[in-house]
C-alpha cells in the first residue's frame, strides 16, 4: 500500500513540472478561491438601521422592503424630446413585428412560464407567429395579461463588492415561473 501511494506522488509531482500541471495548479487555486467568495442563502443580514437580523421572516421583510424601494423609486429624467403624441387609435399588433422579435430573442434563454425554447419559437413558422400575434393582439385589446405571465421569483445575487450583510451589495432577478 505504501509503495502505491509512493507512486501515485511521485507521478502527481511529475505531472505538476508540466505545463499541464500548471494549469491545473491554476485551475484548483482559482475554484478554492472562488468558493470562499461565493455567498450561498444568505441566513443574516443587515437591517435598515444597522443591526444584525437573523429570524427568516425579518429578513424577508427587509429584503421585501429593499426591494421594493428600489424598483419604486422616481428618478428624475428629461422628457421626452421629438416624440409626436399619438392620436387616434393604435394599429394592431401585426405578424411581420412578431417574427421580427422573436428572430431578435437570443437563443439559449430560460423558458419562462409557457415551457416554450427559444428555439421552438424561432422554428414556429408563418402559421405559429400568427397565433402568436394573435394571441398578444387578445391581451392588448382586454388589457389584461394572463396571470402566470405575472409571477416571478426574486432571486438576489451577490455582486462580490462590499459587505455581504449589506442588501445594497446584492443583484436582483427576476426568474419567471
Amino acid at each position: 500500500m505504501t509503495k502505491v501511494k509512493e507512486e501515485a506522488w511521485r507521478e502527481w509531482y511529475e505531472k505538476m513540472e508540466t505545463k499541464e500541471g500548471e494549469r491545473m495548479i491554476y485551475k484548483v487555486a482559482k475554484q478554492r478561491a472562488q468558493s470562499r467568495q461565493d455567498v450561498g442563502e444568505v441566513s443574516v443580514i443587515k437591517g435598515k438601521d444597522g443591526v444584525l437580523l437573523t429570524d427568516e421572516n425579518k429578513i424577508r421583510r427587509r429584503w421585501r422592503e429593499y426591494i421594493s424601494n428600489l424598483l419604486n423609486v422616481e428618478n428624475e429624467c428629461d422628457p421626452l424630446r421629438g416624440c409626436p403624441p399619438v392620436e387616434g387609435p393604435l394599429p394592431d399588433i401585426n405578424d411581420k413585428e412578431v417574427g421580427e422579435a422573436i428572430k431578435k430573442i437570443k437563443s439559449g434563454r430560460a423558458t419562462g412560464c409557457s415551457g416554450l425554447p427559444v428555439g421552438l419559437l424561432k422554428r414556429l413558422g408563418k402559421e405559429g407567429i400568427q397565433k402568436v400575434s394573435s394571441l398578444l393582439q387578445k391581451v392588448w385589446d382586454e388589457e389584461q395579461m394572463p396571470t402566470e405571465w405575472e409571477l416571478s421569483e426574486l432571486v438576489n445575487i451577490y455582486k462580490r463588492k462590499g459587505h455581504p450583510l449589506d442588501c445594497g451589495n446584492f443583484r436582483g432577478f427576476k426568474l419567471m415561473l
